[in-house]
């Protein structure tokens, strides 16, 4: 009857199975004493077998009780177990896209590092070009103007200012205003 009055603690179902084996061999040693039956009817025997049916009662709503809060806690578990795993695969998800922006951020900056180094050369080489051209252009002397170049402005009947050999060739030919060429 202990156990009728002690429903809060709950027994291991190992111990609960031994309780079960022994209401199983304490029935079984009543048969088997040869106990008449109107010992059978008696209220002693009614009241041993009540309590044996509550005790009965009890190991099975005790196993139950056991089952049922180990099922709680192996579904509480199974429950933390899979928002561990969601959390750790959000976590290697989270790494692994840090890890991709990361490498996506190396690579943005490897680029923009590239081109400005392609900018820079271009800026250098059109800097040595121009520098260059002004050398080229400073050592370059300008073509030399004669200065001693005579004009003739008029010419005279005896053809006083004509070249010697032009003499003959151009006595008929009036010239006006002749320039001389510039001699580089």
């Amino acid at each position: 009857m202990w156990l009728g009055e002690r429903t809060e603690i709950s027994l291991h179902p190992y111990q609960l199975a031994c309780l079960m084996l022994i209401v199983k061999k304490t029935r079984g040693s009543f048969e088997l004493q040869g106990v008449q039956e109107k010992d059978l009817n008696s209220q002693l025997y009614s009241s041993i077998m009540q309590r044996l049916h509550i005790a009965k009662r009890l190991i099975k709503k005790s196993i139950l009780l056991i089952q049922i809060r180990s099922c709680r806690q192996l579904k509480y578990a199974e429950n933390d177990r899979q928002v561990l795993k969601n959390y750790n695969q959000s976590n290697s998800l989270a790494k692994g896209l840090q890890q991709r922006l990361k490498n996506l951020k190396n690579e943005i900056d490897d680029y923009n590092l590239r081109i400005k180094n392609m900018v820079q050369q271009e800026k250098d080489y059109w800097k040595q070009l121009e520098e260059i051209i002004l050398k080229r252009t400073i050592t370059t002397s300008k073509p030399t103007m004669n200065t001693n170049s005579t004009y003739i402005t008029y010419t005279d009947k005896n053809n006083e200012n004509a070249p010697p050999n032009e003499l003959h060739s151009n006595k008929n030919k009036n010239k006006t205003r002749k320039k001389k060429k510039k001699v580089y």
